[in-house]
């Protein structure tokens, strides 16, 4: 994978403490087809206590390496794509492994819709199993759209975004300390450009599968959703609340997991996500509290 003057493409790659992981999807970013002019693969090392600079050094095609204080993912990914040589930024995660023709199928995507500001690509389970299936059903690791037809962000886990987008919103606000993907896409979308989700351009997500991990992750969504409220009307919890309360909601809910793994263990699926729902509200009331105190004393979107 020889460095071109100009790449076509920056593949941006934030880390903390994933050695192994980063491994992983370095040697996968070495063997993908590449799009025409070429791509350059950038790492931000925010601030990683492990072996992760002997990790790429040790990787099998050239990277360019940057490392920072420990300042989390939204700082990390503006280090990366500011430091990019690009006109077209694709992100991924450091436990993710894409397939052969996910660079190629995104950047297509790209050149063929130029009011679209961002495309992401489909995310799928590295490792298979009833827990893999419950996050995907209750797509814990997903883009978002308003359940009909457009989409109302992307996750940084597969996502490819136009330069001149990023330079126009300054990047990812930097003070939400979850979320800031989710915010990103609503300000792209406030600029009248729109976000679209393609079949292809698939990536393998290693998802947390323990499940304090998944009930984690219903915690963060809670933390992230308190904050995005208080910038963006429609991200606000409350129809999804009116919603939740209602058995119309869980028996959609227990019809969906059954077709997908059978009775019994939609039954468990059910359940799940209900203790899922309690820990999204304890994010939202307890973590979120937090970060809006702390958001009034340092507004977000003020750098």
């Amino acid at each position: 994978m020889p460095m071109a003057e100009r790449p076509a493409v920056s593949v941006v790659v934030p880390t903390h403490n994933r050695a192994p992981m980063l491994a992983r999807l370095l040697d996968a970013l070495a063997t993908i087809e590449r799009p025409e002019g070429g791509f350059e693969v950038i790492v931000v090392d925010d601030g990683s206590t492990d072996d992760t600079a002997e990790r790429v050094a040790a990787a099998s095609a050239p990277v360019v390496y940057l490392r920072q204080a420990n300042a989390g993912a939204a700082a990390a990914r503006n280090h990366g794509w500011r430091t990019a040589r690009a006109p077209i930024i694709a992100f991924i995660d450091d436990d993710c492994v894409p397939t052969r023709s996910w660079l190629v199928d995104l950047v297509a995507a790209v050149d063929a819709a130029p009011l679209v500001g961002a495309v992401g690509g489909a995310i799928e389970p590295l490792r298979p199993g009833a827990r893999a299936t419950f996050v995907q059903l209750d797509r814990l690791v997903a883009h978002g759209d308003d359940g009909e037809r457009a989409v109302r962000y992307l996750v940084t886990a597969n996502m490819v975004v136009r330069r001149e987008v990023l330079d126009e919103l300054d990047g990812f606000d930097e003070h939400f300390p979850v979320g800031e993907d989710t915010d990103f896409g609503a300000r792209v979308r406030a600029t009248g450009r729109t976000l679209a989700v393609i079949a292809g351009g698939a990536v393998a997500h290693d998802h947390r599968l323990g499940l304090r991990e998944i009930l984690d992750t219903y915690r963060k969504a809670g933390r992230a959703r308190r904050l995005l409220a208080g910038r963006h009307r429609e991200l606000s919890a409350g129809a999804g609340t009116k919603s939740i309360a209602r058995p119309a909601h869980w028996h959609a809910c227990y019809r969906r997991c059954r077709t997908a793994v059978g009775p019994l263990t939609a039954i468990g699926f059910v359940a799940l996500r209900a203790t899922g729902v309690v820990w999204f509200a304890v994010g939202y009331v307890v973590d979120g509290r937090r970060d809006v105190h702390a958001a009034a004393l340092h507004p977000i979107g003020v750098r």
